[in-house]
């Protein structure tokens, strides 16, 4: 008897409901639903081509400083490269880091302040040498080394 109850009181009340308001407000609230998921989709577009190419903030080394921390850097990483085995986790690794410092190293021969030249290194890291697929993460951590090495 209780589910014929429920279904007559169902039933009542959805004569009751007015079918335009109901209706109207499903439509609302897919519409902002779309437009909620829309704007996501476009600050998570901002912010990955954003930030990371920016200048980076802070004090750093004068760019003749810079540029000898990031000769001295070369050797160190060439060392490493010499003692690792070709396509392993820390060769890759320390190969990335060279081609990032390199890409510093040739905004600061251009003429970059060093804060820029953080930033618009990472564009060395490309397809061309095979790290144009790395994470947003693994830029992020790079950029973070140099900031520190740099400072």
């Amino acid at each position: 008897m209780k589910i014929h109850s429920l279904t007559k009181n169902f039933s009542n009340l959805m004569k009751k409901v007015n079918f335009k308001k109901v209706l109207m407000a499903l439509a609302t609230v897919f519409t902002l639903m779309v437009f909620s998921v829309e704007q996501a989709e476009a600050q998570a577009i901002n912010e990955f081509s954003t930030g990371l190419y920016d200048p980076a903030p802070g004090a750093f080394v004068s760019s003749t400083d810079a540029e000898g921390l990031l000769e001295s850097e070369f050797i160190t990483l060439g060392d490493v490269l010499q003692n690792v085995t070709p396509g392993t986790p820390v060769h890759t690794v320390t190969l990335r880091t060279a081609h990032y410092y390199r890409g510093i190293y040739m905004e600061l021969q251009n003429g970059k302040s060093v804060s820029a030249a953080i930033g618009t290194g990472l564009s060395n890291l490309n397809d061309l040498n095979g790290f144009g697929d790395l994470t947003r993460a693994q830029l992020a951590d790079l950029r973070q080394t140099a900031i520190e090495l740099l400072q």
